[in-house]
């Protein structure tokens, strides 16, 4: 398999806080993206998948001399089942689409809701634009950013 590039929409996207700690030179291209048929809660979990939704966020090219290393960091950050981790992340391939684009969509990994994590925040608040850095910080909680 080739080295897809990874689909981060909230705290890994530029500027927010955990980018420079996960991300920062180790990759040679971020686009944004939009990943369709997802939705993003208010509350600090994954997207999930819903068809009537778009969750903005950024494709992230990695450097492939440092992708590996990237990808296993990145699972222990979500904590999927796979790095140990409790389990509320998997990261799954999923079409993305490039804002400035022919139209045509991209394989990427994205960190996604697991089956009991999406039934556990089944009602719970969304983030309505499907932006976590536009997102209404009533009832919100602030942008995390590094300071």
């Amino acid at each position: 398999m080739s080295n897809l590039p990874v689909f981060v929409y909230g705290t890994l996207r530029p500027g927010q806080c955990n980018h420079d700690d996960y991300l920062a030179g180790r990759y040679r291209q971020a686009v944004p993206a939009i990943a369709p048929g997802h939705v993003m809660y208010a509350q600090d979990v994954p997207i999930v998948s819903d068809g009537d939704g778009s969750v903005a966020g950024d494709l992230i090219f990695l450097r492939s001399e440092v992708y590996d290393d990237t990808l296993r960091r990145l699972d222990r950050l979500e904590g999927t089942a796979d790095s140990g981790g409790p389990g509320l992340y998997c990261r799954v391939i999923r079409a993305v689409l490039p804002v400035r684009s022919d139209g045509g969509g991209v394989d990427a990994w994205i960190y996604h809701a697991t089956p009991a994590t999406q039934q556990r925040f089944r009602g719970a608040p969304r983030v309505l634009s499907g932006d976590w850095l536009a997102r209404s910080p009533r009832g919100h909680g602030p942008r995390p950013t590094k300071r």
